[in-house]
């Protein structure tokens, strides 16, 4: 599960695009691939898969032309070649269905995003997996936060809503310092419930965010996600 944007970086014609392609690997720290160990515990090493097929998400666009939405229904599903084999460090999570949903309503408006994005305005990726807090932020004050935002100063009347949020999309972030960044984008943000065990779900895909103009991504604007549960049948329907 992943962002429809990570495999697209060519338009060729309307809603046609060139693909990258797609190579995936599970169970990662360190993508230098040191070995990560804790308490003279260590993770086992990562396990390259082969990806057989890509699916991204018919309805795809990068602006919606009718809605204006950025990033519309931006998610995409990678069919492996062979089954997986868990281990501790390689694990599946649990998709926001309709009990996941309900948990969703109850649980702490924080969750938690991951992945190996920038950590300075011009340097390189994380070396090692990164996750951060990030609160959710409601439709409308992620929409005011975005056409108040330097990218529409002089564009957007104040006043008036100039960056469309979708309901198959969610807020969060947007604190200095606790945001997501490029090289961040497909990767999840994740909500737990319980504990001994804990039970992760993925409730949104990393989709987009605001940068300031030195390229540093603490723009105190909050981060744009896919929510997962609105694409719930979509999932069910391309993998089975």
């Amino acid at each position: 599960l992943t962002a429809a944007h990570c495999f697209i970086y060519k338009k060729i014609t309307s809603g046609q695009f060139f693909r990258k392609e797609t190579n995936v690997i599970l169970g990662e720290h360190a993508l230098s691939h040191v070995s990560y160990c804790l308490s003279h515990r260590c993770a086992s090493p990562p396990v390259m898969a082969t990806a057989e097929r890509l699916y991204v998400h018919p309805e795809y666009t990068e602006v919606n032309p009718l809605t204006g939405v950025v990033s519309d229904n931006d998610i995409a599903l990678i069919r492996l070649a062979h089954p997986i084999t868990f281990t501790d460090n390689i694990r599946p999570i649990c998709l926001p269905t309709a009990y996941g949903q309900y948990l969703q309503l109850l649980a702490e408006k924080t969750y938690t995003a991951a992945g190996w994005g920038r950590t300075t305005p011009s340097g390189p990726g994380s070396d090692t997996l990164m996750a951060v807090k990030v609160p959710v932020v409601s439709k409308g004050e992620c929409e005011i936060s975005y056409s108040e935002s330097q990218y529409y100063w002089f564009v957007c009347p104040r006043g008036v809503t100039c960056h469309v949020i979708s309901d198959k999309q969610l807020c969060a972030g947007g604190i200095q310092g606790e945001v997501t960044c490029d090289g961040d984008s497909g990767g999840p943000l994740m909500m737990s419930v319980g504990l001994n065990p804990t039970t992760y779900y993925v409730v949104g895909i990393t989709s987009y965010g605001m940068k300031k103009k030195d390229g540093s991504c603490v723009s105190g604007v909050p981060d744009v996600f896919t929510r997962v549960s609105e694409y719930i049948p979509w999932i069910l329907d391309t993998i089975y």
